[in-house]
């Protein structure tokens, strides 16, 4: 079992890295032809069917019960259409709630004043940012997880019936702890990995700074996210009996 899931890691590792490099590609693509634009869409298309072939792997890994990497790739792919579908919903989701935190970390002044106003006493505007930005932190990282990663993960097993599972799906204590702290640790700490510059004398030593907190996020990214798909599974098969949510 631990070498099947040092497979599963590797496997997952390898091709996020070919994502990452294809992501990279397509950005510095132009467009200055109808040729090359049809070209630049078709290849985003590919990146994203691949991103979520290999992710719906990862949630599916854990939930069936035949553990080889092949079969969880194969049941992703068999799957792939309402994959696409829920990353479409999970991007959309966060799309709106990065404009809706445009929109309340706004008036954190004029809400301020009033307070102000209204208690006789100096409210400062950063306060008042500060807690409403913790509002949306919660949102992003907290509420929003807990809901969408076991959905993802009922999809990635069950196709269009897993929209229906994961709905009705009871978010359990321990989802409330594990799925939080596991999608900070995948994505959170690894930006404010590579986002931070420590002090370095030298391009020697900043180029060797960046490489390790490079690594090191990316390691995070992977073992975490694999942790997370584990921990949306329950550990354990929960969603592959042959009269719930097996596709046709």
């Amino acid at each position: 079992m631990i070498r099947t899931h040092g497979r599963m890691l590797l496997l997952h590792g390898l091709v996020n890295i070919g994502l990452l490099a294809g992501f990279y590609y397509w950005l510095g693509m132009g467009e200055s032809t109808i040729a090359r634009l049809l070209l630049s869409f078709a290849l985003i298309l590919i990146l994203l069917a691949t991103a979520a072939t290999a992710y719906g792997s990862a949630l599916s890994y854990f939930q069936l019960e035949d553990s080889r990497p092949a079969v969880a790739w194969r049941t992703s792919l068999r799957n792939l259409l309402p994959l696409l579908v829920c990353v479409v919903v999970v991007g959309g989701l966060y799309w709106a709630l990065a404009a809706w935190s445009y929109v309340v970390l706004k008036p954190g002044f004029p809400i301020a004043s009033w307070l102000t106003l209204k208690l006789q006493r100096p409210v400062k505007p950063s306060t008042i940012t500060g807690l409403l930005g913790g509002v949306v932190w919660l949102v992003r990282w907290v509420l929003l997880p807990v809901v969408l990663v076991p959905l993802a993960s009922a999809v990635a097993v069950g196709g269009w019936r897993g929209f229906g599972f994961g709905a009705s799906v009871r978010w359990s204590r321990k989802n409330w702890l594990q799925i939080p702290l596991l999608s900070l640790v995948a994505v959170w700490v690894p930006m404010k990995l590579i986002y931070w510059v420590p002090p370095a004398k030298g391009f020697v030593m900043e180029a060797v700074s960046l490489a390790g907190r490079g690594m090191l996020a990316y390691f995070l990214f992977v073992a975490a996210g694999l942790l997370l798909a584990a921990a949306a599974s329950g550990g354990k098969p929960r969603v592959t009996q042959a009269t719930t949510l097996v596709s046709p």
